[in-house]
């Protein structure tokens, strides 16, 4: 049924089974892949990437903006956008590059499709490669459930519907474990060229992509192994070149890493503190690699597809192919580095989806071989048994697929406070401090605007993020929304003030998100619990105007409650009760 021909090519049935489960790939991808537009308020990585390509319009091929570097995303970007100012001058859609930089601030919605096709191109060929390196490290029937595996998984397909680096970096990342386990088998240079390849685009998305210098060079200690001692010397020079040449392929795509080493380097540091612990206190290793189990390996892989890794895991443990060696290596340099972050994102465990379907492919086909199925039964079987572990990642991204496609929490909840809340009141709202993806995305009024473009010019934000949004903050000064607010930022929590601060403030309404009270929380369950002061008080004492939550199959994004701080501020609420409910608050 799927078996590769002699010869070492694919066999006309496995072809159709592939290009079957990346069409699959592809139209989970794509489904609600306008989510969140045009309002931006989704997700805040998405403007660093789409309005740093913009700039590079301007000449100013300087990115500013080195954490992920992610510059690879935003050379795409830019390329797209060039594409797209063409096509529009050619339709009469704009005059020049006014009228495209218009065209964005007035609808921005094609600005954020084209890089999100982009992430939709890097996950579905990510589904290829799955197969591929499941092909290459074990059989082909592996590799066509572990490329199913990725196909559904919910976490994988939700992300490459975002303008995010982390599908490009999984994408290389893939590509140079396939090289690595190709040259640990009998590889040839082509295949070292190739890893190395892989390894410098990948930092050029994420800089942690250079772990794979660890499965490579397990790779090439292999091939030293089995060369003779006359042909030893030529594999210790092709790894010198191959270090170079994915060197020299990350400054080509990075070059300002260098040209502009003084923001390199402030950003570098910057991230280190933020995710290296400093910032937030020590942990062990032992402790490091459970949250990060906790907090995403097991929302990436559920609990069924989970314990069925682990399992595969000891079995290549106890066989201990080369394929297994040159995975196993991966997979744990990038847990200990995984471990040494007390910031921990549900993405980082992205790049370990691929090897753990893999190891689950490869424990089925075990079992299935030592069940003496035969071969076609055997290979309908790993297939069978992954889809089955992966069938309740498949429903979920189904699941949001749809519901992307309906409604969310803070576009409802932004049309009510329009509706009851007077332009011009101050408002304390979880948000960021230059960027919202938290709460609903309310227009600030002048003041406010002004306040933030100086800010942002000042560089207040870590890493850079704030200067991406200084031509929006211009823009919005010139182009005024009404109704708009004078916006107080609670930084998720971290800076609230107590609730009668914000009263002598003058601040009349208070915007509060479930993502602001699972940061605190999670502060307060590592011994800080003051983030905590305001969130309790508003229980207390303020009164609840409105509520809106999430619906399964009907509204995505955080739980919002909208306090009102004064009596009589702004008109009662629809129904005078004093909190709709999700459904009546619309």
């Amino acid at each position: 049924m799927i078996a590769a021909t002699s010869n070492g090519s694919i066999a006309p049935r496995l072809r159709l089974a592939i290009a079957a489960i990346l069409a699959l790939a592809l139209l989970l991808r794509l489904w609600g892949i306008r989510y969140g537009l045009p309002w931006l308020f989704y997700f805040h990585d998405e403007p660093q990437v789409v309005l740093r390509a913009l700039r590079f319009g301007t000449g100013d091929l300087d990115p500013h903006f080195f954490i992920w570097p992610g510059t690879l995303l935003i050379v795409l970007a830019f390329v797209s956008f060039a594409g797209l100012f063409l096509a529009g001058r050619i339709a009469g859609w704009w005059a020049g590059r006014e009228g495209f930089a218009a065209a964005y601030f007035t609808d921005p919605t094609a600005f954020y499709v084209l890089p999100r096709l982009e992430s939709v191109a890097f996950g579905t060929w990510t589904v290829w490669l799955a197969f591929a390196l499941g092909r290459a490290a074990y059989a082909a029937p592996v590799g066509i459930a572990a490329a199913l595996g990725l196909a559904v998984n919910a976490m994988a397909g939700h992300y490459a519907h975002l303008a995010h680096p982390v599908t490009a970096m999984t994408a290389f990342t893939t590509l140079g474990l396939l090289a690595a386990v190709r040259l640990a088998h009998d590889g040839r240079p082509r295949d070292l060229w190739l890893g190395a390849v892989a390894a410098g685009l990948g930092m050029s998305a994420q800089y942690h992509a250079a772990l794979l210098a660890v499965p490579l060079g397990v790779a090439l200690a292999y091939r030293f192994h089995d060369a003779p001692a006359s042909q030893r010397g030529r594999w210790i020079t092709r790894a010198l070149l191959a270090a170079v040449l994915a060197l020299a392929v990350f400054l080509a795509v990075s070059p300002f890493t260098v040209l502009d080493y003084r923001a390199f380097l402030n950003d570098v540091a910057w991230i280190t503190l933020k995710t290296g612990g400093a910032a937030a206190g020590h942990r062990g290793v032992l402790q490091g690699l459970a949250a990060f189990t906790r907090e995403c390996l097991r929302p990436a892989l559920g609990a069924p597809l989970g314990i069925a890794a682990i399992a595969g895991v000891v079995l290549a443990l106890a066989r201990r192919t080369r394929a297994d060696v040159v995975l196993l290596a991966f997979v744990a340099a990038y847990a200990l580095l995984a471990a040494r972050a007390t910031i921990l994102n549900d993405r980082y465990a992205i790049p370990l989806v691929v090897p753990a379907l893999l190891f689950t492919a490869r424990l089925a086909a075990w079992l299935f071989d030592r069940a003496r199925l035969g071969a076609p039964r055997a290979a309908w079987g790993t297939v069978i048994a992954v889809a089955a572990l992966a069938a309740p990642l498949a429903l979920a991204l189904v699941e949001t697929d749809w519901t992307m496609t309906r409604g969310d929490t803070r576009i409802d909840a932004l049309r009510w406070f329009e509706a009851h809340v007077p332009s011009g009141a101050r408002v304390a709202i979880d948000m960021q401090r230059f960027w919202n993806s938290a709460s609903p995305p309310l227009a600030e009024d002048s003041t406010r605007l002004a306040a933030r473009l100086a800010e942002s010019q000042a560089g207040l934000a870590g890493g850079g993020h704030s200067g991406a949004y200084a031509e929006y903050y211009r823009y919005r000064l010139a182009h005024p929304h009404t109704p708009a607010y004078d916006l107080r930022s609670t930084d998720l929590g971290d800076s609230a003030m107590t609730l009668a601060a914000y009263r002598a403030a003058g601040v009349t309404w208070a915007v509060v998100s479930e993502e602001a009270l699972r940061q605190q929380k999670g502060r307060a369950a590592m011994g800080d619990s003051s983030g905590l002061v305001y969130y309790a008080a508003l229980e207390r004492e303020a009164a609840l105007a409105a509520t809106f939550r999430p619906e399964r199959w009907r509204r995505l994004g955080p739980e919002i409650r909208v306090y009102r701080l004064t009596p009589g501020a702004g008109r009662p609420t629809s129904g005078g009760r004093p909190a709709a409910s999700a459904d009546s608050a619309r």
